[in-house]
């Protein structure tokens, strides 16, 4: 179905993983997850409380890489919202999924298999797929492609990806 009907905001871009490494397990569960290990954030946690706790269990990162994961980890545990719009790229179908944020900071219950830190994740409803390849060319890499672990797509990338939105 092309112009599904998602909510009119910018799209949070979440990665799974080194490469999408783990994106199968994202779409089996209904989840996005982040996290380097380090426990649970509170609202009060400010970025730089976070950097504080990356710094002591990654000594050997950058100041600027360890500001990444501590802005990252703060807008997912404090700006992610439910009723907002999420996707993940699939590698091996070369596809993105787009879903609904349903449950925020989930745990995770007995019958779901995770061997990684399970500190930081939502619950999602995965509703539609975009095939990488339908894409206005240069578009994935200009908007999609980023090295991040959490972006938020700018309003035109959002609105391009809402258009080609198929169940």
């Amino acid at each position: 179905m092309r112009g599904a009907q998602l909510p009119d905001s910018r799209i949070w871009f979440v990665r799974a993983e080194h490469n999408n490494a783990v994106a199968y397990h994202f779409l089996e569960n209904g989840i996005v997850h982040m996290g380097w290990g380090i426990g649970p954030v509170s609202p009060d946690d400010s970025q730089n409380d976070i950097k504080a706790r990356l710094r002591k269990l990654y000594p050997d990162r950058s100041q600027t890489t360890l500001s990444k994961w501590a802005r990252e980890i703060r807008e997912f545990n404090q700006d992610m919202l439910v009723g907002d719009t999420v996707a993940t790229y699939e590698p091996r179908m070369r596809t993105y999924h787009i879903g609904e944020i349903k449950v925020l900071l989930i745990s995770f219950e007995d019958d779901v298999t995770y061997d990684w830190d399970n500190d930081h994740v939502h619950r999602v409803e995965w509703q539609y797929r975009v095939g990488r390849d339908i894409l206005p060319k240069g578009f994935a890499k200009s908007n999609l492609d980023r090295r991040s672990t959490l972006h938020r797509l700018s309003a035109e990338a959002s609105a391009v990806m809402k258009r080609y939105c198929s169940e």
